[in-house]
């Protein structure tokens, strides 16, 4: 949605978009809140790093071209400009797209090995 529908969020004139999961609480100052500079791209927080992933995850990134920032646990939850979504949208599609079809093996990919590889380099 936020790659896709790009154009008509700029149509549309949205100023900032916000891509969250269903148990993300929004209090009422949320309302009111808006990020320093206009183009920043805030997040919230996540707890999905092991070691094993984040040393995995670098070392991915610099074999497609992408400069890691060594910056871990970024949560689900995107707020930002459209133009900013976008961008982060696209990222984040061509990475899944590459990390399912080149970093994990048929048989994870498949489901054969369940949860056995939990909280490391995990398919699910």
């Amino acid at each position: 949605m936020a790659f896709d529908g790009y154009e008509y969020f700029k149509v549309a004139k949205y100023d900032f978009l916000i891509r969250t999961d269903m148990d993300v609480f929004l209090t009422p100052m949320f309302a009111k809140w808006l990020p320093v500079h206009c183009n920043d791209f805030v997040t919230g927080g996540g707890g999905f790093t092991h070691p094993y992933n984040l040393k995995r995850l670098k070392r991915i990134a610099e074999s497609i071209g992408l400069k890691s920032a060594s910056i871990w646990n970024l949560g689900s939850t995107w707020y930002s400009t459209p133009a900013q979504f976008r961008l982060v949208s696209y990222l984040t599609l061509f990475g899944m797209a590459y990390l399912t079809s080149e970093e994990f093996p048929t048989v994870q990919v498949q489901g054969k090995l369940g949860v056995e590889l939990w909280p490391e380099w995990h398919y699910g």
